[in-house]
């Protein structure tokens, strides 16, 4: 297969369910076929709400991903159910984290913001690729406490993740965004890959 995705999963091996009687590890590698060659930006942006029903607890495992992913596949759940293409999860202090399947950047007057990993969202890698990007092609980055607000006045909302690199949202609620910088993202991603 010329191009796939790649999930490798860590896990303890060894009897004693919560007490471990040993630390022993194992994993599994899975390839599942993908059809594009590169990254492509979604035509239509998204349309995104927030997610209402749960929040992340902000812990040491926050930034992992994990087996445990039932907030995840609830946040999703409710995404469908509501006719929206994804949703924003919050942390328990109430920031704006991540959504059901990405890392989250909104762009205010050509400046990045992404929330930090103290904040709880998954240390994503394409969220490190397109913050090393950024800074390396002069765009400023922060990694900020992001709120409902901070959506509202922003000029551009999108996603990163390994499978679909930059993925841009068109609106939140009534809040229409535009999508320069993540084309520009894109192509600099696109650019990197095939290099």
């Amino acid at each position: 297969m010329p191009n796939a995705r790649c999930r490798l999963t860590v896990f303890r091996d060894s009897p004693g369910y919560f007490k471990p009687e040993n630390n022993k590890g194992a994993f599994t590698i899975e390839f599942s076929p993908v059809e594009r060659d590169t990254y492509i930006l979604n035509e239509r942006g998204y349309t995104v709400d927030l997610y209402p029903e749960m929040r992340k607890p902000v812990n040491m495992l926050a930034v992992h991903k994990t087996l445990g992913s039932q907030l995840y596949v609830m946040a999703g759940l409710w995404s469908i159910a509501q006719h929206l293409d994804d949703c924003l999860i919050q942390n328990d202090r109430g920031n704006i984290i991540e959504s059901s399947s990405a890392n989250i950047f909104i762009v205010s007057n050509g400046v990045l913001y992404t929330p930090s990993l103290a904040d709880g969202c998954l240390g994503g890698i394409m969220r490190m690729q397109v913050i090393n990007l950024a800074l390396e092609n002069g765009i400023k980055v922060y990694e900020s406490a992001l709120n409902p607000q901070n959506l509202l006045v922003a000029d551009e909302l999108f996603f990163t993740n390994a499978a679909q690199g930059v993925q841009w949202v068109g609106a939140y609620r009534t809040k229409r965004y535009g999508h320069r910088m993540a084309l520009r993202l894109q192509d600099l991603l696109v650019k990197k890959v095939l290099s």
